[in-house]
């Protein structure tokens, strides 16, 4: 009577004329918690999923710019050195 009123899953031998109702209420309070332990770790496992996931795109993201700015950097050192050759040139059709 009590699993088809709480659909708690309890077991109880056949035969039984008689159901200790502080056992069946430990055993659902059992049930919920092992339950809620289980969601609970494995919201932990996602979390900790999601949050990876975000410190790698933050990283890719800065290495992404990192790229850029090197790439800046050296093509601002070609063409100073591009001008000096240039300046070199002309000083010498001078």
């Amino acid at each position: 009577m009590i699993e088809a009123v709480t659909g708690s899953g309890l077991e109880y031998e056949e035969g039984d004329e008689t159901v200790n109702m502080c056992k069946a209420i430990q055993e659902i309070r059992q049930d919920a918690y092992e339950q809620g332990k289980q969601e609970g770790e494995q919201n932990e496992r996602n979390n900790t999923l999601r949050e990876k996931e975000r410190a790698d795109a933050e990283k890719s993201r800065a290495d992404t710019a990192e790229n850029r700015a090197d790439a800046a950097e050296q093509e601002l050192t070609r063409l100073r050195e591009e001008i000096r050759i240039l300046r070199g040139r002309l000083a010498i059709g001078d």
